[in-house]
């Protein structure tokens, strides 16, 4: 046997199935819009859900910062400090936040390991939505911990796994979904969720990756009564980087105890930059949120009197189901003839059966880009009957 035999029949596994992904490159334009291979595609597939990632004051803060403290930390927090930047940031966003202390991380998905792995230890229990992202699913693994996973958003479903649990002894307990579910674009019951931790003496954390800077208070997320939050700078705050928001006592633990903090170099000061301008631009960016949720809305109505399969919801995030992956494929190359860019979602990203094309809209896109999408789905439409 070579040794790399067993990697290729994996790959070869993804090809079967027609699965295998690939990495390729674009430029990135205004209005909505991406270039790749010399054509400008309506980009649909973006999660710069308020168009800032171009946005001249992100960009100009993120250059001052770098010119004043270098391209680089060269390090850990833990190990040279942090340069001042970092808590004037972190303050910003406890503030908005409306909590004690919070901690920037390096991106999302290593913020949700990171947090979600040291919360818990073999002798703990995590109770995760089924479609919690691949990183809360991971940080959970990771941990050791005991896993019971409950039916998406079935609170219901939830509390019977808590009251089967209730008299077991665990060092922790602890429950975990998004705020904003990345696939189908839907909310939980967050409120519940809350009453739940609370009855059941559970931790209650929340990823609001999608929902930053878009809904809630503040503008930074829906789960007000969460003892822990988890965000990020990469979607609706246009740069890149993540953050956990929590009370004093839990700063205290991750700083000494989640090694996504501890063992990796700390974001660049351009980074910390951008984000920065981002917090202070995210309470007036009213007229962005307006655009982006009408034109959702008007997107996602349109689509269901074509008859297209469309999640319910009222974010931002439209999940057109085609079932089949080929069907998820074929749609998504007609898409990309007509200049649309939206990739399709298949398996092992989504479960069996469940392949879509994943509509996310920026506020960058216009009235008329929605219409035109919609001209594309009915040409599709009647074209496939």
């Amino acid at each position: 046997m070579e040794k790399f035999d067993f990697y290729i029949r994996k790959v070869q596994s993804r090809i079967n199935k027609n699965q295998k992904r690939a990495l390729d490159s674009y430029l990135p334009l205004n209005n909505g819009r991406i270039e790749k291979d010399g054509n400008i595609y309506l980009n649909l597939s973006s999660n710069d859900y308020l168009g800032l990632s171009l946005n001249p004051i992100l960009i100009e803060r993120g250059c001052e910062y770098a010119r004043k403290y270098g391209c680089g930390t060269g390090a850990s927090r833990l190990v040279t400090g942090s340069p001042e930047i970092f808590f004037e940031v972190e303050e910003k966003i406890s503030n908005l936040k409306k909590m004690d202390k919070s901690i920037v991380l390096n991106s999302g998905y290593q913020a949700n390991i990171g947090v979600v792995s040291s919360l818990a230890s073999r002798k703990s229990i995590i109770y995760s939505d089924y479609l919690n992202h691949n990183s809360l699913v991971r940080g959970a693994i990771l941990s050791g911990a005991e896993i019971k996973r409950f039916r998406h958003n079935s609170l219901d479903h939830l509390e019977e796994l808590l009251q089967e649990t209730k008299d077991k002894k665990y060092s922790s307990k602890i429950i975990v979904t998004e705020s904003v579910f990345s696939m189908d674009g839907d909310i939980p019951d967050l409120e519940k969720i809350a009453d739940l931790s609370e009855e059941y003496g559970c931790i209650f954390v929340a990823d609001e990756a999608h929902a930053t800077g878009v809904f809630g208070d503040n503008h930074m997320g829906f789960a007000k009564r969460a003892d822990i939050v988890i965000g990020t700078f990469g979607k609706g705050g246009g740069s890149f980087g993540a953050y956990v928001s929590c009370s004093e006592t839990m700063y205290e633990y991750f700083v000494n105890f989640c090694e996504s903090l501890i063992f990796s170099t700390s974001l660049s000061p351009f980074n910390i930059g951008a984000i920065s301008a981002f917090l202070d631009l995210v309470p007036d960016l009213d007229d962005k949120r307006s655009r982006l949720l009408n034109n959702a809305a008007l997107l996602r109505d349109g689509l269901k009197n074509l008859g297209f399969e469309v999640i319910d919801g009222f974010t931002q995030i439209i999940p057109v189901l085609t079932g089949s992956e080929k069907n998820a494929i074929e749609l998504s190359m007609f898409l990309k003839e007509r200049k649309i860019l939206s990739v399709p979602i298949r398996p092992p990203t989504v479960p069996e059966n469940m392949s879509r094309i994943r509509l996310s809209l920026s506020a960058s896109h216009s009235k008329n880009d929605i219409d035109y999408t919609l001209s594309v789905f009915d040409e599709y439409q009647k074209r496939s009957a």
